[in-house]
């Protein structure tokens, strides 16, 4: 959903849109949307470290990476008994960076456009420095100008990921002082809360089924007619230990 810091609309529940500098550099680190469960569980909450960096279509991204990753352990591995089986090997893997840098620039699949920015420099300096190593290797007499851009691309790299390292934790533990996740989410709630508020079966003509599904929150769970004939339902809850605000405002 949007992240109500970056829209345009007014305060929703606790959270004021930010503008001017502070939204510009808001929307660069963390982007413009959050991922929120819909309907009955926690999915977005138990396991949202895994796909919530990526936008909406293109989670699958991170599969890719771990793709990318099997295949360079295994070219790496790879112990060539000749000097063609070096030569392919290092086809191989410059052919499996430049493939996911071309990709990663085809899908910029990170929310945050610092991560897709980072991540295309990291993606470009590796592939190209693995390049020119291979075709230092497969020439033989190629001068040493090769190799050493090469290993200033290795080590630019290996700054890039300390920096990104360090940034994801930075920007993780801005993420959790300024509840961000946790505000929008409940930002959610309450729009959907305020969408139930005068709900009248009778002058909506809804069947009890398309109620349950207008009513898809984590908390409801059943939605039954009302014992006398009239427009009114009972509405079944799921019981929790320690239900917050957004609980209690939705109950």
């Amino acid at each position: 959903v949007l992240d109500p810091r970056t829209g345009a609309r007014g305060v929703v529940g606790e959270v004021k849109p930010l503008v001017g500098w502070k939204r510009k550099v808001y929307v660069f680190m963390f982007g413009t949307h959050v991922w929120v469960s819909r309907g009955v569980g926690y999915h977005a909450e138990k396991y949202g470290t895994i796909f919530e960096a990526y936008k909406e279509d293109t989670a699958w991204f991170g599969s890719f990476e771990l793709v990318q990753m099997l295949l360079l352990s295994m070219g790496s591995a790879w112990v060539p008994r000749e000097q063609r089986e070096c030569n392919a090997r290092n086809i191989l893997i410059s052919i499996v960076l430049t493939a996911f840098l071309v990709i990663l620039v085809a899908t910029q699949p990170y929310e945050a456009p610092f991560d897709n920015m980072l991540a295309t420099i990291l993606a470009a300096a590796m592939a190209v420095a693995v390049i020119l190593m291979t075709v230092g290797i497969c020439l033989e007499s190629a001068t040493a100008t090769l190799y050493d851009v090469a290993g200033v691309l290795l080590l630019l790299s290996f700054f890039l990921v300390l920096v990104k390292t360090a940034m994801d934790f930075l920007t993780y533990v801005y993420d959790l002082w300024i509840g961000r996740r946790s505000s929008v989410r409940h930002a959610d709630r309450l729009s959907k809360s305020n969408l139930l508020h005068g709900f009248d079966l009778g002058s909506l003509a809804m069947t009890q089924t398309e109620l349950c599904d207008k009513l898809s929150t984590p908390l409801v769970t059943d939605v039954q007619p009302f014992p006398q004939r009239d427009s009114r339902c009972i509405i079944t809850v799921r019981a929790l230990p320690e239900p917050d605000d957004t609980d209690r405002a939705m109950l």
